[in-house]
């Protein structure tokens, strides 16, 4: 009896990881806009509507970047994250964030 739970408790865990690495999701932020479609803001609002530890990927074109070649994306309020999620930056040759 206690083989037959502890192999029921195992199959159980293991279909969760399955289904928590299914659901995790990779959003791509496209602009440097403050909201809306492709903004770090959406990106982070569907991250924490979706379940799963999700990814957060940059590609913003390099004609939105300053003068510096890098990208500045101002906040009005605070990111709030309310599930595990990765956010990948990009880094330029001397690993400083673009």
């Amino acid at each position: 009896m206690k083989y037959f739970i502890l192999k029921s408790t195992l199959a159980f865990f293991i279909a969760w990881l399955c289904l928590a690495k299914v659901h995790a999701k990779v959003y791509t932020v496209t602009n440097t806009n403050i909201t809306g479609l492709g903004s770090l803001i959406e990106a982070v609002r569907l991250a924490n509507n979706s379940r799963g530890a999700d990814t957060i990927k940059f590609n913003i074109p390099s004609n939105l970047a300053t003068g510096n070649g890098q990208f500045v994306i101002e906040l009005i309020n605070q990111l709030i994250v309310t599930d595990a999620l990765i956010i990948e930056a990009p880094l330029d040759a001397a690993n400083n964030p673009l």
